[in-house]
């Protein structure tokens, strides 16, 4: 089985590295939707089973006239999606309210807690955004996983001990719990593009926006997991700033 993965398109309609007007939106909100709908043909391309949104899909939770309209631009594919909600996403710690909901009504699964989706060939977990003074230690929130198949940890939260930029995170679950309690851990939220070791992946955001990116030492990719294998292939977005 093959999944589509992707993280933090951030969509608004402005940014600071680009803030100019485009032949029908902002310049970044027409940048948004270029990617977005080369991600739904990609998928089909690829005959993958499923796509998953690791958060951030929107830059805040209260969603500005240009980017509600942007929204119906673009061309959503057939194929079912698994949307986590993302720190932008939401206004309050509970998740419960934000602007991911926005998507329901096009075969998006919006997730707001930890759940488990169990396969026929592996677990996939999904971790949306948790508060750092609400986070448990990681085997707390997937204790009923059936752990005689591979498991995927889909996350949308920090992670402690790694570099960001000039800093290294101090918060977050710690490089060796991630380890003990998955298999693959693919996570979102800390955009720059890297794999943290041979288990955990920062697959990056979808397109460049505003936060001290380096696109000449960080690609803006998408990712293709092969269950079969736990190998994920990266793909740039030809469409990213």
């Amino acid at each position: 089985m093959k999944i589509l993965l992707f993280t933090d398109l951030h969509m608004c309609p402005r940014a600071s590295i680009i803030n100019k007007w485009g032949s029908k939106y902002p310049a970044r909100l027409e940048n948004c939707i270029a990617s977005v709908n080369w991600i739904e043909c990609l998928a089909k391309e690829h005959d993958c089973s499923f796509i998953i949104n690791l958060g951030d899909f929107f830059d805040r939770p209260d969603l500005p006239s240009e980017t509600i309209t942007a929204c119906n631009d673009i061309c959503w594919s057939d194929i079912a999606h698994y949307s986590l909600v993302g720190n932008h996403d939401a206004s309050v710690s509970s998740l419960v309210f934000n602007s991911t909901n926005s998507l329901l009504n096009t075969k998006h699964k919006i997730i707001t807690e930890p759940t488990i989706l169990e396969l026929s060939d592996c677990s996939i977990c999904f971790l949306p955004y948790i508060v750092e003074c609400d986070r448990k230690p990681l085997v707390e929130y997937f204790k009923t996983v059936n752990r005689s198949k591979p498991v995927i940890i889909c996350s949308h939260n920090d992670i402690s001990g790694i570099q960001l930029g000039p800093v290294i995170s101090k918060t977050g679950f710690t490089i060796e719990e991630i380890e003990a309690n998955c298999d693959l851990f693919i996570n979102g939220h800390l955009h720059n593009q890297t794999w943290v070791s041979d288990k955990i992946l920062n697959l990056g955001n979808l397109t460049g926006k505003n936060f001290t990116e380096d696109a000449s030492i960080y690609s803006h990719c998408i990712g293709i997991l092969d269950t079969d294998t736990l190998k994920v292939e990266l793909i740039e977005n030809p469409y990213a700033f």
